[in-house]
């Protein structure tokens, strides 16, 4: 069988409206696209028996511990969200519960769910922009403020000032002032320009030195799936939440 990550959500009058909207309108349109940096949502639906919405997410393997901000991470998640910006798609639940990092690479998960963590209270302030957290509603330039900040530790490490810049520029306190869509494409490349020139040594692999591997890459599509009820029956939302980022390998079986 295969293993899928999931998030359930319970039926409930309070935040139903808000519900169905988020997972007509921006859940939905996501099932089977392969985006990078944003993890794959491969179905969802309405379990009557339970009266619970689920989400199944393809199976993030080998996720750090503790999240690791890498310069081939964070070109990963910019990308993702330059894709989602074509789609008119911005306002994400970013911080370090919601970003999975795993041999170097990222993926934003939870996309489209903004709204419901802000009424579940399960945001966190610190990595909001200064706009969202005075009440405006987020937008493409809010995004690039919450990823910023979750790789800000790269500064650490580096004292090169064109990256520094890149982080400055993104963190700025006025929304108008981070450039929009054009500055992630510039970040992207002087990203990639940076990471060009990183050899990683030593694949698993083949034992030898290379700028990538097809084997450090692996997709797959599922068809049809088939899923035990009794897998993906927990508790209330709050608890599913930390139950999905905490320990994820929430295995549903398909036949």
């Amino acid at each position: 069988g295969q293993v899928f990550d999931v998030l359930t959500i319970n039926q409930n009058c309070e935040y139903q409206n808000l519900v169905d909207r988020l997972i007509k309108n921006e859940v939905l349109p996501l099932v089977d696209q392969e985006i990078e940096g944003i993890q794959k949502v491969v179905s969802v639906d309405f379990d009557l028996s339970t009266k619970q919405f689920y989400i199944v997410y393809e199976h993030a393997h080998n996720i750090d511990s503790a999240f690791k901000p890498t310069l081939k991470g964070l070109k990963h998640i910019l990308t993702g969200l330059e894709k989602l910006k074509r789609q008119n798609r911005f306002g994400h639940a970013i911080w370090y519960e919601t970003l999975m990092t795993s041999n170097g690479e990222a993926k934003l998960r939870f996309v489209g769910l903004f709204e419901l963590f802000k009424h579940q209270n399960l945001l966190s302030t610190e990595f909001l922009a200064p706009e969202v957290l005075n009440g405006t509603r987020p937008n493409f330039q809010s995004d690039i403020y919450s990823v910023f900040k979750c790789f800000e530790g790269l500064l650490e490490e580096s004292s090169d000032e064109s990256l520094k810049e890149i982080f400055r520029k993104a963190l700025s306190e006025k929304r108008t002032s981070r450039i929009g869509p054009p500055f992630s494409k510039c970040a992207c490349l002087f990203i990639g320009k940076k990471l060009s020139e990183t050899k990683f040594l030593g694949c698993n692999s083949c034992k030898s030195s290379h700028t990538a591997h097809p084997c450090d890459i692996i997709t797959f599509k599922i068809n049809r799936f088939y899923f035990l009820r009794k897998s993906i029956i927990f508790g209330n939302f709050s608890r599913i939440i930390q139950l999905v980022i905490l320990v994820v390998d929430i295995k549903v079986v398909v036949m």
